[in-house]
């Protein structure tokens, strides 16, 4: 039984030696592959969210890379408000991505425009001058 097993323990060494030539060899002889990597986009990066590109070889080797979200909004106008004789006016802008919005003075105050509305005193009754704003009717 021992010398079987030394048969077969030499046979298994012998067999290793022999296989790991062989790789030694084979690996010698194959050339290390270089990828050549191709970039697309497949996701554009927005103010908002990030995007991503799909790099791949021909060889079929392909990973994805993120890319940072940009941070630049579209903001476009979505409101105003008119000025007032006492408040100013305001414009609110809106991103058409993502929603962000922010709002400005557009305007200053108007002030007040009175007028004069003069009742003349009577005999029986005492005049009167009713000063009336002509945008607001402030009096």
């Amino acid at each position: 039984m021992k010398n079987s097993f030394k048969r077969v323990l030499s046979w298994v060494l012998v067999m290793c030696m022999v296989f790991s030539n062989m790789l030694v060899a084979f690996a010698e002889g194959v050339e290390e592959h270089v990828h050549i990597m191709n970039g697309s986009t497949i996701a554009e990066a927005t103010c908002a969210a990030e995007g991503k590109t799909l790099y791949s070889c021909e060889c079929g080797y392909t990973y994805e890379e993120a890319i940072s979200s940009t941070g630049n909004h579209s903001y476009e106008c979505t409101g105003t408000v008119s000025a007032t004789c006492t408040e100013a006016g305001t414009a609110t802008y809106t991103c058409a991505t993502c929603g962000n919005s922010y709002t400005e003075p557009a305007g200053d105050a108007t002030g007040h425009s009175y007028s004069a509305a003069v009742t003349e005193a009577t005999c029986t009754e005492a005049g009167a001058t009713v000063y009336t704003c002509a945008n607001c009717g402030d009096s």
